[in-house]
């Protein structure tokens, strides 16, 4: 792709995640004010694995404005439709439209729209949009990663330099047993050495606050590509790294990612091979 063509597909990217996390947000606080009718929440895989309504109707506001670029859209709600791998495919967006359901069911402002787009199988732009700051985070790779609150100037982000036990960290608490037991425990190890951990219930958050040095760094488990593709981009643009829990380089097939600063990545993951559990 040329850098003219990356530029217009960055614009589509900002122009679609904003669009579909304005009308979630919207549309969830018209469902409050009508008695959370309109929000229709079911279970997928598990009774804390939630979809609503309106997650689906956010993903189709992303498909209707993506879908003039050809290029085909692995998402959340409607899967992958095109023939062939996206793994392998020489271009996917990559969308969730709203990530940290659970957050938007029970309104936690902790919530936002994902957009990545792949090449063959590795990140190359994502954005993430919150619409209840009205912060834009974005990245183009070897085009850095930035913000933009409201109408305000952009600005380029760096993740900070605080070693671990000066860090503030995120992670996750899945949606099934084993998993949540197995990441808890994880939890209590590494709160031992760090700061403090947060647990803020959406994965593409954790890492936008890695890339803007809110946290220090991150781990999530049990997470497809749309949680990580954006996220995972903006904070390798931002100097960070990620890795795998065992400390491989990272592919969106994977189900963990650990992002965090390059002064505690390596302590982080020697804390997380300590609390002997699978994350």
């Amino acid at each position: 792709m040329t850098s003219a063509s990356m530029d217009d597909l960055l614009a589509r990217a900002v122009d679609a995640a904003r669009a579909a996390g304005r009308e979630a947000a919207a549309r969830r606080r018209a469902a409050a004010a009508a008695g959370d009718g309109e929000l229709d929440v079911r279970t997928k895989a598990n009774p804390r694995d939630l979809v609503t309504a309106l997650d689906e109707a956010a993903e189709e506001v992303l498909r209707r404005r993506l879908a003039p670029t050809g290029i085909p859209i692995l998402g959340e709600e409607g899967g992958w439709t095109a023939a062939g791998d996206w793994r392998s495919a020489e271009a996917v967006w990559v969308v969730d439209p709203v990530d940290g359901t659970a957050n938007f069911v029970h309104t936690l402002p902790h919530f936002g729209t994902a957009v990545a787009l792949l090449e063959r199988g590795r990140p190359v732009l994502g954005v993430f949009y919150d619409p209840n700051a009205d912060e834009l985070f974005w990245a183009v790779r070897g085009g850095g990663c930035h913000l933009r609150r409201g109408r305000g100037p952009a600005r380029r982000l760096r993740v900070d330099a605080r070693p671990l036990p000066e860090a503030l960290l995120g992670a996750s608490l899945p949606s099934t047993p084993q998993e949540r037991e197995a990441n808890g425990a994880a939890i209590m190890e590494v709160v031992r050495v760090c700061r403090n951990v947060r647990v803020l219930g959406s994965a593409a958050t954790h890492l936008a606050y890695v890339a803007a040095g809110r946290l220090s760094g991150c781990w999530d488990i049990h997470l497809s590509p749309w949680d990580m593709a954006a996220g995972q981009l903006m904070v390798e643009e931002a100097g960070g790294v990620v890795t795998t829990a065992s400390g491989e380089p990272f592919r969106l097939d994977q189900r963990t990612i650990v992002a965090a600063n390059p002064a505690l990545h390596a302590d982080l993951l020697a804390v997380l091979r300590r609390a002997r559990r699978d994350v």
